[in-house]
C-alpha cells in the first residue's frame, strides 16, 4: 500500500492531502480545476517541495531527491525541444539520465514511437507530443 500525506503550497493555493493507494494496478486522481491534482503529482515526484510523507513500497521518499525516487510524471503539456526532431529530444534525455536510462529500443518499443523518430515535434499532433 502506498501513503500519502501531504502539505505543499505554491502562490495562494494550499494543498493538504492524506490518501492510501494500491502499489499494484491502476489509481485515478481526479477532480475539478484548481483542486490540487498537478501540485501533488509534483510534490509527490519532487519537483516541488512539500512537508509530510509518502510511503512507497514502505519508504519515505520524500527526503529523497527527485531523481532517486523512482517516479515519473507525464506532464499535460509537451516537454519537446521544437528545434529537435523526436530522436534528438531522446538523445537529449539520454544524456542527462545519469546512466539510469532504459535502452533506447525498449522505450521506443514501449511507447510506440517507431514511426515518429524522424518527425519533426511541431509536425505532432496532441496525443504523439504526449
Amino acid at each position: 500500500m502506498m501513503r500519502f500525506a501531504v502539505k505543499s503550497g505554491r502562490g495562494n493555493f494550499a494543498l493538504d492531502a492524506q490518501f492510501d493507494a494500491p502499489e499494484a494496478g491502476i489509481c485515478v486522481l481526479f477532480g475539478p480545476s484548481g483542486s490540487g491534482k498537478t501540485s501533488f503529482l509534483r510534490a509527490l515526484c519532487g519537483l516541488d517541495c512539500a512537508q509530510g510523507q509518502i510511503y512507497i513500497a514502505g519508504e519515505d521518499v520524500l527526503p529523497k531527491p527527485a531523481h532517486e525516487r523512482g517516479v515519473g510524471l507525464v506532464f499535460q503539456d509537451a516537454r519537446l525541444f521544437e528545434h529537435l526532431n523526436v530522436a534528438r529530444n531522446l538523445d537529449y534525455a539520454e544524456a542527462r539520465a545519469r546512466g539510469k536510462s532504459l535502452p533506447r529500443q525498449e522505450i521506443v518499443q514501449a511507447l510506440g514511437i517507431e514511426k515518429l523518430l524522424a518527425r519533426d515535434c511541431a509536425s505532432l499532433s496532441g496525443g504523439e507530443r504526449q
